[in-house]
């Protein structure tokens, strides 16, 4: 299994199995982090006043997002697979 090449660096951290699919961790895995910065970017922009505030927000919600936020919230894919 070769390692991605982003630039000039490799990563192990970016090496994808062949067959990665849908159901593989690794997609799970990304696929949860942006379900996560989606919704406490959701909350941060509810609670920012101003946009220089927007980043003390968004950290106070990646702390506080939990099963009940995520589910609080409407989810859509952007792009709809197979």
């Amino acid at each position: 299994m070769a390692a991605h090449r982003v630039g000039r660096w490799s990563s192990p951290a970016l090496t994808l199995p062949l067959r990665s699919g849908p159901g593989s961790p690794r997609v799970r895995g990304w696929v949860s982090a942006h379900v996560h910065f989606s919704v406490a970017a959701e909350l941060a922009e509810a609670t920012a006043s101003r946009p220089g505030s927007f980043a003390a927000a968004f950290v106070d919600a990646l702390d506080a997002v939990d099963e009940a936020a995520i589910r609080s919230q409407k989810i859509e894919p952007a792009v709809v697979i197979g």
